[in-house]
Parts: structure tokens; C-alpha cells; sequence
């Protein structure tokens, strides 16, 4: 799950910088969510 979080946080704040950099200040929100099933969720905002 640890894994799942940090994968999907490096791509969130890659693509979130490339769209930044191409539209100029657009004030993103990030957030990851990770999924094992229907029984755990985790979730990172930053």
C-alpha cells in the first residue's frame, strides 16, 4: 500500500508541474488514492 502511495505521489505532482508549467498558476489541489479492494482505502493529500 506504502508503495501504491508513493507511485501514484510522483506521478500526481509530475503531471500536476507539467500542467502548471503549461497553463501558468492554476492553484492544483493533489491527491492520491490507493485501493486494496473494497475494504481499505488510503488516501494523501499534499
Amino acid at each position: 500500500m506504502q508503495k501504491a502511495l508513493e507511485t501514484g505521489r510522483d506521478q500526481a505532482l509530475s503531471y500536476g508541474d507539467r500542467l502548471e508549467k503549461k497553463y501558468g498558476n492554476l492553484r492544483l489541489k493533489r491527491f492520491v488514492v490507493a485501493s486494496l479492494g473494497f475494504e481499505r482505502i488510503c488516501f494523501q493529500a499534499f
